[in-house]
């Protein structure tokens, strides 16, 4: 079409058929003189280019969209498949993650003896656990000791991952004693008793709404780690067990991005 000779532009077919048929007024399948403006070529051709550059910035766009997030979608699926650190789960890992639990464990135990009186089915677990206790409360400060120690355990990076999550979990279920700890304190449910006296209603509802729960989890956690799996799905807890290793939970995440992009 001269467009070469005219102004040293190289068309490509792909063009050249664009340009043909913009201005191919009488559809002859070639420019006739009176089609061939120079001018308006030009400005057809640098239309062309803008509508491609346009088009392979979109495609870029998109290109980058679907790989952010397949990325995401990566992340998320590592994030609920693999704890950060050292992946050993050998039974001696197992081991400890199950023993972990002993301190919730023990914990809970007086929050479950009024609810034991009057079920006789749940006295044979207390039987194995009272000693246990009594072997906590013998020891000085034990608890606090062995929850102080738990914290160091958790932080202590060189540990199997699954390791260092339980001791974390085992101390969020701790914690989470605390209220029901308060409200024994200030009398509000008594649950001491003596052996004369069944335990008040009250007393037994707060001790099954409050020694059930916990103890499901614990027995979840630790069948959990008997095969070799981390106890990740107790609402709340795990999350914040998983955010003392470092973990930040997709849902979290994509909040901060969007507060960043506010900022």
């Amino acid at each position: 079409m001269g467009m070469k000779e005219f102004n040293g532009t190289e068309l490509d077919e792909s063009r050249a058929a664009q340009l043909l048929q913009a201005h191919d007024a009488n559809k002859s399948g070639v420019l006739e003189l009176d089609e061939f403006d120079p001018s308006r070529l030009h400005t057809t051709l640098e239309q062309i280019k803008s509508e491609e550059q346009k088009g392979e910035e979109t495609a870029r766009a998109e290109k980058a969209v679907s790989l952010e997030k397949e990325r995401q979608e990566e992340e998320i699926t590592t994030y609920y498949t693999k704890l950060p650190g050292n992946q050993d789960v050998g039974i001696v890992t197992r081991l400890v993650s199950v023993m972990a639990y002993l301190l919730p464990l023990v914990d809970t135990v007086r929050f479950g003896l009024p609810l034991a009186v009057v079920e006789p089915a749940l006295q044979p677990l207390f039987a194995l656990l009272i000693p246990v206790c009594q072997l906590f409360a013998s020891i000085r400060l034990g608890t606090l000791i062995v929850f102080i120690g738990f914290q160091a355990l958790r932080a202590n990076t060189e540990l199997p991952a699954l390791m260092r999550y339980n001791f974390g979990q085992s101390i969020m279920l701790d914690v989470a004693l605390f209220i029901p700890s308060i409200v024994v304190s200030t009398g509000l449910v008594p649950l001491s008793f003596n052996m004369y006296d069944a335990p008040t209603s009250e007393a037994v509802i707060f001790s099954a709404l409050t020694f059930l729960p916990i103890m499901g989890c614990i027995l979840y956690s630790m069948f959990c780690n008997i095969m070799g799996v981390a106890p990740r799905g107790i609402p709340w807890i795990s999350e914040s067990a998983e955010m003392a290793m470092g973990m930040v939970p997709p849902s979290r995440l994509k909040e901060m991005q969007e507060q960043e992009e506010k900022k």
